[in-house]
């Protein structure tokens, strides 16, 4: 029984094309000169995703879709493996820098703004209800955990907790 591929997590393509300037990892052509030869960018796994089963940064690279497609189930060669992996990894905090900021938005509180999370969590009486009771029972040492629970950042957390004046009242 095989295991369904799951789709790139959001922005991600996007922010692997600008971290390697919308150009091709193997050719350099950019995203712009591939429509020319009738083509695209892909974002291809250099450890085939059936093997490692996850998307990782440094497992990934943009391609034209063209020699994705032709390379189709095929594995780059060991030499070229090796070359896509150090530029991936010299590329991944790049990449994550980037992917941060697509999927975080400014959200305006009164005038002041703040990074949050665009899955507009806060917008839930029930999650600030929620922060509100465990920042108290839990204080700043809480904070990781009440941001997991809620699938945000801790810089989120702490901006909602200046917001309703608690933070720094544990």
């Amino acid at each position: 029984m095989s295991e369904k591929r799951l789709p790139l997590p959001d922005n991600l393509s996007k922010a692997i094309l600008e971290a390697w300037g919308d150009k091709c990892a193997a050719t350099g052509i950019s995203k712009t000169e591939a429509k020319q030869y009738n083509t695209t960018l892909h974002i291809d796994h250099i450890e085939p995703w059936i093997i490692v089963k996850k998307h990782e940064v440094t497992n990934l690279i943009p391609l034209l879709a063209r020699l994705n497609l032709l390379k189709g189930k095929m594995e780059f060669s060991a030499a070229a493996k090796t070359l896509f992996k150090e530029l991936a990894l010299s590329r991944a905090a790049k990449v994550k820098e980037i992917w941060d900021r697509l999927n975080h938005k400014k959200i305006e509180y009164d005038g002041r703004l703040f990074r949050g999370s665009t899955n507009g969590v806060w917008r839930n009486a029930d999650n600030v209800a929620f922060l509100a009771n465990e920042y108290r029972a839990k204080g700043k040492e809480g904070l990781s955990e009440i941001a997991e629970k809620l699938n945000v950042s801790i810089a989120s957390c702490r901006a909602k907790l200046m917001y309703e004046g608690l933070y720094g009242s544990s």
